[in-house]
């Protein structure tokens, strides 16, 4: 992510049918590029194609940029 604009943006995944658990990162104003790791042992992934999302990046406070995104299955 970009850390700028003491942004905040969060990550947001399922790890039930009925539940969600986020993840959430509060930026800087270095103008630096970061890289933030988060482990995931709960989470699940309902999405079927394009019918649904299985994580979401939600900016909460100021212009979040974020790219890329990588997901690593671990086991």
């Amino acid at each position: 992510y970009l850390d700028r604009d003491n942004a905040e943006w969060a990550l947001a995944c399922h790890t039930s049918d009925r539940r969600t658990a986020t993840r959430s990162v509060t930026c800087g104003n270095t103008g630096k590029v970061r890289t933030v790791t988060f482990i995931l042992n709960d989470a699940w992934f309902p999405g079927q194609g394009y019918t649904g999302s299985d994580l979401q990046i939600q900016a909460t406070k100021g212009d979040a940029v974020i790219r890329p995104v990588r997901v690593i299955k671990l086991r």
